[in-house]
This record gives structure tokens, sequence and C-alpha cells, in this order.
């Protein structure tokens, strides 16, 4: 049974994978990692991600980001900040197809983006559907031949402490 709301992931028009659970990662469609200016800008667009499904006011994010500057400071860095994702996040595409902004508002075009976060929350959604009555988390040993046996090991109490 197949319990996934879409088992394609991430979705195929989506040109962005954001990595927010575990180390905060942005890589493109062709599995290539990007940088942005400045990290304040990938908190951003983190955010952002967080909160796909909605507009974020830009005083919102000002206050959020830079509460410590006066208002038309503040309304530079979002600006500069918002620069700074499109001229990554839209090279080569019309302006506004990732990042999209009206009067006072910002927002991620969520068909272009896709995050770990919101696969997550679908997932969890979805087990709601599969009657269970009980989960259970446990260490896993790879199998020789398998990808996993090609990855990294975690030594025995590792596993242990990680299980507990």
């Amino acid at each position: 049974m197949n319990t996934a709301p879409n088992s394609s992931w991430p979705p195929p028009c989506a040109i962005w994978y954001i990595k927010l659970l575990g180390s905060f990662e942005i890589v493109s469609n062709s599995n290539e990692p990007v940088r942005f200016r400045s990290r304040t800008s990938a908190l951003v667009l983190a955010y952002l991600s967080i909160h796909k499904s909605r507009e974020s006011a830009n005083e919102e994010l000002q206050e959020l980001f830079w509460p410590e500057s006066d208002g038309d400071r503040q309304a530079q860095n979002l600006r500069r900040a918002i620069a700074d994702l499109r001229k990554v996040l839209e090279d080569g595409l019309p302006l506004g197809s990732v990042i999209a902004t009206r009067k006072g508002y910002v927002s991620l075009n969520s068909d272009r983006v896709a995050t770990d976060f919101q696969r997550f929350q679908d997932l969890i959604k979805s087990s709601g559907d599969c009657d269970l009555t009980f989960l259970h988390v446990f260490p896993y040993s790879p199998r020789n031949g398998t990808p996993a046996a090609r990855m990294p090991q975690v030594n025995g109490p590792e596993i242990r402490n990680r299980a507990t």
C-alpha cells in the first residue's frame, strides 16, 4: 500500500529542493547545491519555505530578520535579500518564477520549490489513513550489495544511542 500523497518526489515541476530537516541545503533539480551572498538571504528562503503555502508580509519579514534596524533599512535589507535569492533561484527564468512578490508581500512558487519539511508533513497527514496503532524506530542494518552498505557506517554504540 503506497501511503505517499505523491510517489514522485520531489515533484517533477520543482526546480529547487530545499532541505530544512537536518543540515540546511538548497539543491537544484540537477543536484547542484547553491550558495547565497549572505546567510540572511538563505534564512529568508528557509522561512519562506516553511511557510510556502501562504504569502509573508514584508513587515513581518523585516521585523523578524532585522529587528534592530529602522524601517527604511529593514526594507532595503529585504529588497537586497530577495534580489540575492532571485539572482540564484531565477537565473535564466522569468522574474517571479520562483520568488513571487506583490505590494507588501513575498511568497515562493510552490510548484517550483519542494522541501523535505513539506514532504514530512504530507507523510504525517497520510499516515492517518493507514490505521496505524503503533510506530517503532529501530536501528538500520545495511545489507551487502545495497547502496546503504556503501555509505559511511556508524559504530554500534552510536547506533544504540541514536535509537534510544
